[in-house]
């Protein structure tokens, strides 16, 4: 396509949506004046020139998409503004334009969003590279690239592997009072699919409580059992308050802290560095297979019993928590590292929903057996690394001997505290866990005056003060043999 192919062209200003990742209805016509004015980061509208193409027969029967723009780097940085480069994509006709939609992620709705157009008729288009001004310092912008051609076919907006054509970036000197945490975790970290999301989450709690103590919290996470956990890491998570610290890199976002957890439902049977069970689709099939084939010959042969065939990697929690462990300490040589004691499933034993008869043996086992697998995890991974310490946030355990030994919690209902026996939480479990958190990691009591929300149920919030000391004492208890803390860094 030349300039020739080109009719006319009119600026247009429209809504944008993040979802399907285009440009929703035309609202009105604007003149290039009025354009420019409303051409603002966190203006209501997201303008752009749209041309309208005169398009040839062999254009309107092409229906493959261009491929993902990938391999965005940054350069040029300043307090406001910054310069993209990125590889250019590759189509079976030619590529004509990049969409450039920039994020500011503090916002919310068309005021986060604007969008850029390079096209093959822009100076930019040659070299793919584009140079972002009238930033705001110290926001948290994501940036995401979307190639089209010239039937309007638009590459994947959102690929399995997103950052491949998206970056995150933050302008400016850190704040001094910023704490930025890294989190391989799992739904006992972030419950996405509660009926609360928003809220069943630890990071929004720790970001309320932060903010409550004069602290700015900044989080960013991935999901995955530990040996499907990704390196390099790739952010996945975003939260209503809490803001991201990713900066185009692991290593160039200055993490305080990084944060790993293990599944919740091997510790009766697998030692921490015992084979995991293999939960691959491949694995899984074939316990399926046998189980049906050997429930089959069972049967003829009129067998009482079955057997089930187990598959097991060649790996195991402490091998997988050391192979982050030496990644973020080779990225980042003195970040911090923890440990998530989460809390087990309602199972076996431990029906869901538990009567008070089976809460308390369920509690028993949370606060035995499953919190000293934990303490064998951390001194594992101590002693295969005797150079660093690393730290043990103790808050399944902690949670457990709260609701049992506080009399005004001994009302909270099943309902109140957990969604299901896997168990995810409600609001209240992820708002405990956050306190053990926010001592764990500030090394500090929560601040008093933090008004807790309805959403909490009213018994935590009359408990507050008491709840707090509480837990206090426990982590000032929780030492190794020598006698120095098993949790803070001193």
């Amino acid at each position: 396509m030349n300039a020739a192919s080109i009719s006319r062209g009119r600026w247009y200003a429209k809504k944008f949506c993040w979802r399907c990742t285009r440009p929703c209805a035309p609202v009105k016509h604007l003149f290039p004046g009025e354009a420019e004015k409303k051409n603002q980061i966190g203006g209501l509208w997201i303008v752009f020139v749209s041309f309208i193409l005169v398009v040839n027969n062999s254009f309107a029967q092409d229906a493959e998409k261009p491929s993902v723009p990938y391999g965005i780097k940054s350069s040029n940085r300043t307090p406001t503004s910054i310069t993209l480069d990125w590889e250019g994509s590759k189509d079976n006709i030619g590529v004509t334009e990049y969409w450039v939609i920039v994020k500011n992620l503090n916002l919310s709705g068309n005021a986060a969003y604007k969008q850029i157009i390079v096209s093959e008729n822009s100076p930019e288009f040659s070299t793919t590279s584009i140079e972002l001004n009238d930033l705001i310092t110290l926001a948290n912008y994501e940036v995401k690239m979307i190639a089209r051609d010239a039937a309007g076919n638009s590459s994947d907006a959102n690929p399995i592997e997103k950052w491949t054509n998206s970056i995150r970036f933050i302008l400016g000197e850190r704040p001094d009072d910023d704490m930025r945490s890294y989190i391989f975790g799992n739904s006992l970290v972030h419950h996405t699919l509660g009926a609360s999301p928003t809220i069943q989450n630890i990071p929004y709690w720790l970001y309320e409580l932060s903010k409550e103590g004069g602290q700015e919290y900044s989080i960013d996470g991935q999901f995955g059992f530990l040996p499907d956990q990704k390196l390099p890491p790739w952010y996945q998570w975003e939260f209503e308050n809490a803001k991201s610290a990713w900066n185009e890199s692991f290593a160039k976002s200055d993490y305080d802290n990084v944060i790993i957890t293990a599944a919740n439902f091997i510790q009766q049977w697998q030692r921490p560095n015992g084979d995991y069970l293999d939960t691959s689709v491949v694995a899984a099939t074939k316990r399926i297979y046998h189980y049906i084939r050997i429930t089959v010959v069972n049967l003829f042969q009129k067998r009482k019993r079955t057997t089930v065939f187990y598959n097991y990697m060649e790996t195991s929690v402490v091998t997988e928590s050391l192979r982050i462990f030496d990644y973020v300490r080779v990225e980042e040589p003195s970040i911090n590292f923890y440990i998530y004691e989460n809390w087990p499933g309602f199972e076996g034993d431990y029906p869901f929903p538990a009567t008070t008869e089976t809460f308390k043996l369920y509690n028993e086992y949370v606060t035995g057996d499953f919190h000293n697998w934990w303490i064998e995890m951390q001194d594992m991974m101590n002693e295969a690394r005797p150079e660093a310490t690393i730290m043990l946030i103790p808050v399944g355990s902690i949670i457990s001997k709260v609701l049992t030994d506080i009399p005004g919690l001994n009302s909270l209902n099943m309902d109140e505290l957990y969604d299901d026996k896997a168990p995810h939480g409600k609001a209240s479990m992820y708002f405990l866990a956050s306190l053990v958190f926010y001592m764990s990691l500030y090394e500090e009591r929560p601040p008093a005056s933090y008004s807790i929300p309805n959403t909490i149920p009213v018994q935590i919030q009359k408990e507050y003060a008491v709840i707090v000391d509480y837990m206090w004492n426990e982590l000032m208890a929780f030492n190794f043999p020598d006698g120095t803390s098993r949790v803070w860094i001193r």
